[in-house]
C-alpha cells in the first residue's frame, strides 16, 4: 500500500482558542470525539473522581444534622397531605363507575414518527459542474432531479435542507459569495430560509484524493456541519417518487427505516472496504434507498470504532487515506472503491440494531439468518435517477421527461383514498391498475427482488394498501403541476 503523499500530522490545525478540528466543516470543532483517549485525559477524569469522592466523605456533623432536619420535614409534609387526602374523599361526590371511559389502550403509546421527522434534515454535497454540456452534471441535475422533486413531494413547512459545496469551487470570498448565491438560486425564493449552503474547507487532493472522495469524506463528517438530530443523505440525481409522509421514514417508536440489501451480488471492492473498516464480514448493504437517515451520534460513534480496530492511526481521516489506497495507489479506484452507506448501515445494523426499523430486501431471509421481522417489505419514497437505467436519462432532455413523468406516477398515488375528482380521474387512472412499481419497488435498474418470494410478494400488497389507507392532504405546487399536466 502506497503511504500518503504528505504527512497526516498536517491534518491538526490550531486554533486561536487552542481547540482542533479534524474532518472537513465549516467551522474547526473539536477533535476530542476521534482522538484516542489519552492517557492525560484519563488521569484528569481519575483526579476529578477522587476529588468527587473526598467532598463526598468531607459531610461531618454539620451535614447529617441537615440531613435529619430533611427527613423530618418530608415525613411531617407526608402526614399533612393523607389528612388533607382524607378529607376530600369525604366531601367529594364518588363519580359514577359507568362515566369513567377512555379510548386508547391502558398501555398504549403515541407515536413518534412525527417528532422524530421534525428533526431530520437531509443533507447533500453538490458541486457546479458544467452547465454547458447537454450531459447532465453539477447543479443542473441536482435542481432538475433531486430539488424539483423535494420541492413537490416533502411537506415544505417541515424541510430542513444543508448542501455542502467544496472549496475547490472558488478561489477568493467573492466567488465563493457566488457560489453560495446560485446555489440558493436552485430553490424556490420562498424557502430559501430552510436551506444552508456550507463548505468544505479541508480540500488537499493529494492526501483524500479529487470529487467522489472528498464527496465521501464530507459525509463521514456531516455532524460537523449540522446540528439535526436526525441526517438524512440524498445523493444529487434522488428522485422523490411520491408525496413523503413522517411514517414512510420513521416508525412509530420513532426509528428511522432502513431498507437495506445484502452484500449478496454488490461491488467486490466495496464490500472488501467493510472488512478492511471495521474488521468483521458485512451483514446489510445500505446503497439501497434514499434518504439514507442515520442519528447524528452514529457517526462519531462509527469513526471511534473504526479507529478502535486500526490502532495505528490516531484519527479518522489517517485511518480515511489509508483505505482508499488500501489496494494499491489512489488512481486504482475500482480497486479501492467503497460506499459510505454500505460502511454507516452495516456498522449500524451490527451495533446498533434496536435504534433502526429494518426491511432488509432478500427472498432468503432465514438463509442470512436475519430475524423475520427484520426482511418485512416497505415501499420506498425515491428511485435513483442516475441508475435507473444504463443508458437513459442521462441528458437534460431525458431527465426533465422522467422526472415529470416519475411526479405524474407519484402526484396519483398520493391521493388520499376515496372520492376523486373527474380531473383526477383522467389523470391517474392509467397508473392505478398496479402496485408502485416505478416509485416504491423499484430503486435502481434492478426491481425489487422481494417479489420473487410469495410470502414477501403478498407482505409488499400489504404494505402498498397500509400506504394508500395512510394518505394525507398534501398542497401540491401549482407551477409544477401545470408543468406536468398541462
Amino acid at each position: 500500500m502506497d503511504p500518503p503523499e504528505q504527512e497526516p500530522t498536517s491534518l491538526m490545525i490550531p486554533l486561536p482558542d487552542d481547540s482542533i478540528h479534524h474532518g472537513p466543516g465549516p467551522v474547526r470543532r473539536q477533535i476530542l470525539q476521534t482522538m484516542k483517549k489519552s492517557g492525560m485525559m484519563k488521569t484528569q477524569a481519575e483526579t476529578a473522581g477522587v476529588s468527587v469522592r473526598n467532598h463526598h466523605y468531607q459531610l461531618g456533623f454539620s451535614g447529617c444534622c441537615t440531613m435529619i432536619v430533611c427527613m423530618l420535614g418530608i415525613l411531617f409534609a407526608w402526614v399533612q397531605y393523607f389528612q388533607w387526602s382524607n378529607t376530600l374523599s369525604s366531601t367529594t361526590m364518588p363519580i359514577p363507575a359507568a362515566t369513567v371511559t377512555t379510548k386508547t389502550k391502558p398501555n398504549s403509546l403515541p407515536a413518534k414518527d412525527k417528532d422524530a421527522f421534525a428533526k431530520l434534515e437531509i443533507f447533500v454535497s453538490a458541486f457546479p459542474g458544467d452547465s454547458s454540456s447537454e450531459r447532465i452534471n453539477g447543479f443542473a441535475e441536482l435542481q432538475a432531479t433531486l430539488i424539483r422533486s423535494l420541492q413537490f413531494f416533502w411537506p415544505l413547512e417541515q424541510l430542513s435542507v444543508t448542501m455542502v459545496c467544496d472549496d475547490t469551487t472558488y478561489t477568493n470570498m467573492e466567488e465563493q459569495e457566488n457560489v453560495t448565491s446560485t446555489a440558493k438560486s436552485l430553490f424556490d425564493p420562498n424557502i430559501a430560509d430552510k436551506i444552508s449552503i456550507k463548505y468544505n474547507t479541508l480540500t488537499n487532493h493529494t492526501m483524500y484524493g479529487r470529487g467522489y472522495y472528498i464527496q465521501q469524506l464530507i459525509m463521514f463528517w456531516a455532524d460537523n456541519f449540522t446540528d439535526a438530530e436526525y441526517i438524512g443523505f440524498v445523493d444529487d440525481d434522488t428522485l422523490l417518487s411520491r408525496k413523503v409522509q413522517p411514517y414512510d421514514l420513521f416508525d412509530v417508536q420513532g426509528r428511522p427505516r432502513a431498507i437495506v440489501g445484502t452484500p449478496e451480488g454488490k461491488p467486490k471492492s466495496w464490500t472488501d472496504s467493510v472488512r478492511y473498516s471495521f474488521q468483521w464480514e458485512p451483514k446489510v448493504y445500505g446503497m439501497n434507498y434514499f434518504p439514507v437517515i442515520v442519528h447524528r451520534s452514529l457517526l462519531e460513534k462509527m469513526r471511534e470504532y473504526i479507529l478502535s480496530q486500526h490502532p495505528q492511526f490516531t484519527y479518522f481521516d489517517e485511518f480515511y487515506m489509508s483505505m482508499i489506497r488500501r489496494n494499491g495507489p489512489l488512481v486504482n479506484s475500482e480497486a479501492n472503491g467503497f460506499s459510505q452507506f454500505y460502511m454507516m448501515m452495516d456498522y449500524a445494523y451490527q451495533k446498533h440494531p434496536d435504534e433502526y426499523d429494518w426491511h432488509i430486501e432478500t427472498d432468503k431471509c432465514e438463509h442470512f439468518g436475519f430475524p423475520g421481522d427484520h426482511c418485512k417489505p416497505f415501499p420506498r419514497v425515491s428511485v435513483h435517477a442516475g441508475w435507473y437505467h444504463l443508458s437513459k436519462y442521462k441528458t437534460k432532455r431525458d431527465r426533465e421527461e422522467f422526472v415529470s413523468e416519475m411526479l405524474r406516477i407519484g402526484y396519483c398515488f398520493s391521493l388520499p383514498a376515496g372520492n376523486h375528482s373527474d380531473i383526477d380521474e383522467a389523470r391517474c387512472k392509467k397508473y392505478w391498475t398496479d402496485l408502485n412499481w416505478r416509485g416504491e419497488w423499484q430503486f435502481e435498474l434492478t426491481p425489487t427482488i422481494w417479489r420473487v418470494n410469495g410470502t414477501t410478494a403478498e407482505g409488499m400488497r400489504r404494505s402498498h394498501e397500509e400506504k394508500l389507507k395512510s394518505r394525507t392532504p398534501h398542497v401540491w405546487d401549482d407551477s409544477e403541476m401545470q408543468r406536468i399536466f398541462g
